[in-house]
């Protein structure tokens, strides 16, 4: 073969290989990227889905679902992955296959020592994707008081119909923009918690930290009234995250 020709040939195998390469780098991102942007962990679950077959989006949904219900049942904010201690109990975990409707059933609890709550977690999946979603069946939720080894603290889950869950806003929360993030808190005098943590940047802090408070506490309420809701029936919890100026 033709030196000039040999070389032709050998580079374009190499750009082949390397876009082949790419693609299935993509594709695996793609199929293991979290498309849920709030979440809490588990720290324990791997230990009871080991050799069990899994869904990592599902198991992403949960994570979603846990972090809004225990948002929904603190008057501050949290952050993502901020709650280390979710463990699942012993000898509550479950796993079951219904040949029928081809759907995995999973049961357990998870309790958390720092904040002495404790919450039953129930979900569904298929392999099948044409006949069942990721999400079915998913849920997070309030225990009996016999099963709450801290003592009951009066929990409360969006599904709950005594809890407000019919608010117009709660479809739309979390909400977040660059300098804002908005979640549900609990009840407090009959009226729903946001908890809205404003971040603050270092150009806000050289110039008028104060100012720009303000005008983001603006656009909160701008927000909420812009999906026709009325910002005074609701309790605003801020928190606020300061810049580093260095």
């Amino acid at each position: 073969m033709d030196p000039k020709a040999k070389r032709t040939l050998i580079v374009a195998v190499a750009i082949f290989l390397f876009s082949s390469a790419v693609a299935i780098v993509l594709a695996i991102y793609e199929n293991t990227k979290n498309p849920y942007p709030y979440y809490i962990n588990i720290a324990n679950l791997d230990d009871f889905t080991a050799g069990k077959p899994t869904d990592r989006n599902t198991l992403n949904f949960i994570k979603y679902s846990l972090f809004n219900t225990i948002s929904y049942n603190l008057d501050y904010p949290i952050t993502n992955g901020e709650i280390e201690d979710v463990l699942v109990r012993p000898n509550s975990f479950s796993q079951t296959y219904d040949e029928a409707t081809r759907t995995h059933s999973v049961n357990f609890i998870v309790d958390i020592e720092s904040l002495q709550q404790s919450y039953g977690v129930r979900y569904q999946w298929s392999n099948d994707r044409s006949f069942i979603t990721a999400e079915y069946g998913t849920l997070v939720f309030c225990l009996p008081i016999e099963q709450l080894i801290f003592g009951d603290f009066q929990c409360r889950y969006m599904m709950s119909s005594e809890n407000q869950v019919s608010d117009p806003i709660i479809r739309h929360l979390p909400h977040s923009t660059l300098n804002f993030e908005i979640t549900a808190g609990g009840l407090n005098n009959n009226k729903l918690t946001l908890n809205i943590t404003i971040t603050l940047s270092a150009y806000d802090e050289r110039t008028d930290a104060d100012a720009a408070i303000e005008s983001y506490k603006v656009e909160v309420v701008n927000w909420i009234k812009s999906i026709g809701q009325t910002p005074d029936n609701y309790n605003l919890n801020y928190n606020i995250i300061r810049a580093s100026l260095f």
